[in-house]
């Protein structure tokens, strides 16, 4: 294992897809090709598993991640075995998978290749301090059903589309919700000097904090003994972990209207995410929000653009074949440049070029190896 030498800080772009079939490999492709054009060598790994030839549940063929050479790949030893790209290995790393340790590997030809990662926030901020040694532009491969640990990314591109949701207006709606909640109101934790990183924080005027015994808060007998220590007295509480999916509804409900300024402050928005469905989510916060407590995140990640894909596979019957269908783009593009005030892109007709402008404007990365 190669010692870790303190790294040049490297941009982390998280790719986030919220459904399979919503165009996350192909934007990440997209973004790897004008890369490879520009002459930047960036560097890609995933939060768990990702470029398979065939949809496990459809069987419809998916887009398959084709390198370059120059690219630094971070995955599992096996995906690393069954890839028809050749490497040089740089770093043998010491994250485990199920697949094997993941390795630092820089492609030597062009080919194909299969990503594994780690799937704890702890374990991938680990992996990207030893990316930041090989390239300036780190890209993460994830899913909104595994969001929690993108807490280490800088900024979000999230791939949506009907393989998500048919239903044009409500999939528009929902990713409207997600912006929302991305964009919950931020406190600098230097504020609160009595937080700690591995507990649940109650803090109240007059008395000292209040520490439970867990840092994240996934289950409503735990809400439910926070809720019984809240004091009638204006007060903050830090969640350091993830949310589970119920537990800010759970929260609202049984909380009267506080008449006073508290807040819940989490670490990112995707520690709230973690399985929680963005608009009954962003509904629950308002509603928190109206009783006089303000949801907030320690760190803000922004989300830079949308991409969207008109595909979904439809199923004849319950039990039917699948096959490729398409709602119509144009109204797809319409609804969502109409609801979102961030770029939205086709990957598929929009040029790579185009597509990185309007993902990362103004960044200028070194091209060549480091």
């Amino acid at each position: 294992m190669s010692q870790i030498e303190t790294p040049a800080a490297s941009f982390r772009l998280g790719i986030v897809g919220t459904a399979k079939n919503t165009g996350k490999t192909t934007t990440l492709v997209a973004l790897i090709k004008h890369a490879h054009a520009t002459g930047v060598s960036p560097a890609i790994t995933s939060i768990g598993y990702d470029g398979e030839a065939v949809d496990n549940l459809t069987l419809l063929p998916k887009p398959r991640l084709d390198v370059f050479p120059g690219l630094v790949v971070a995955t599992a030893e096996r995906c690393i075995e069954q890839a028809s790209a050749r490497f040089e290995t740089l770093d043998s790393g010491d994250e485990a998978t199920s697949l094997g340790t993941v390795m630092i590997v820089r492609t030597l030809s062009e080919g194909r290749v299969l990503l594994a990662g780690p799937n704890r926030t702890d374990a991938l901020e680990r992996l990207l301090l030893r990316l930041q040694n090989h390239s300036p532009l780190i890209m993460i491969d994830g899913a909104l059903g595994r969001m929690v640990p993108m807490a280490a990314a800088d900024a979000l591109v999230f791939a949506t589309g009907a393989a998500r949701i048919v239903h044009i207006p409500l999939l528009a709606e929902e990713m409207a919700a997600t912006l929302e909640i991305f964009r919950m109101p931020s406190l600098d934790p230097g504020d609160f000097p009595d937080l700690h990183p591995e507990t649940v924080t109650l803090s109240f005027e007059g008395a000292a904090a209040r520490h439970f015994p867990f840092a994240s808060l996934l289950s409503l007998a735990d809400a439910a003994s926070i809720i019984s220590s809240l004091p009638e007295c204006r007060w903050d509480l830090h969640i350091p972990g993830a949310v589970g999916p119920d537990i800010l509804h759970d929260l609202s409900d049984r909380l009267s209207d506080a008449g006073k300024f508290c807040r819940i402050m989490v670490s990112s928005a995707p520690m709230l995410l973690a399985g929680a469905r963005p608009i009954p989510l962003r509904d629950t916060i308002r509603v928190l929000h109206k009783k006089g407590v303000q949801v907030c995140c320690v760190r803000s990640i922004p989300v830079l653009a949308v991409t969207i894909n008109p595909f979904y596979p439809h199923q004849h019957g319950r039990r039917g074949m699948f096959e490729p269908a398409w709602v119509e783009e144009p109204a797809l593009r319409a609804e969502f440049t109409r609801r979102l005030d961030i770029p939205v892109i086709n990957v598929l007709r929009d040029s790579p070029g185009a597509v990185w402008d309007a993902i990362m404007p103004g960044k200028n990365f070194p091209a060549g190896r480091l």
